[in-house]
């Protein structure tokens, strides 16, 4: 038998003195799941590859707004699963919520530091709300040699000059083609979770 808790210290609650080696033992045993908590699970699962289906079915077929609510459904549940979290930003992105847009391109790359899709859109996402100095330092994390990385160069001096804020993201996004989000033509993830 064990102690009653309230004659314990903080002490003896904190190291789990409070329980005898048996008590002890047995809890850290793990007990198999039933066959009901089996199939709970299972219907869980496919439920949530269900929502995660349709939430990248409604971002396919243009539909941000109705893709939303489902991503984050998902990530209730599966808040550890990154490259939804890139996903759900991009949505949020076009929608032009882009507080919270960036909020997951943070997330994403706290995760995955070389990801240069997100950085690209974590700076656009810094630049409509007119925060240079941080979009500056995302653009710096893009390492990809392509056009885009061009017209980022090209724009960010102007920016600093005090140029129109909307003509050079007109142009970065232009160079960002919108079907080059590889989880919008095929269906899959952004990249690789990290």
């Amino acid at each position: 038998m064990s102690k009653p808790m309230s004659n314990l210290s903080r002490r003896q609650l904190l190291f789990g003195l409070g329980t005898t080696w048996k008590e002890r033992r047995w809890k850290d045993e793990e007990t198999p799941p039933s066959e009901e908590e089996k199939k709970a699970a299972e219907e869980v699962s496919e439920a949530l590859t269900r929502t995660l289906e349709n939430a990248r079915a409604a971002w396919r077929n243009d539909d941000p707004s109705a893709a939303v609510p489902l991503y984050r459904e998902y990530l209730r549940v599966k808040a550890e699963d990154i490259g939804v979290h890139a996903e759900l930003g991009v949505c949020l992105y076009y929608l032009e919520q882009y507080i919270q847009a960036r909020v997951e391109f943070e997330r994403v790359l706290r995760s995955r530091k070389t990801d240069d899709q997100t950085a690209l859109l974590l700076g656009l996402s810094l630049l409509q709300k007119g925060k240079l100095d941080k979009a500056r330092k995302a653009f710096d994390a893009y390492t990809a040699l392509d056009g885009v990385k061009a017209v980022i160069d090209a724009h960010l001096p102007n920016l600093e000059q005090g140029g129109d804020l909307s003509d050079s993201i007109a142009a970065i996004e232009a160079v960002l083609d919108r079907e080059s989000l590889n989880f919008r033509k095929t269906g899959q993830e952004t990249t690789a979770s990290g």
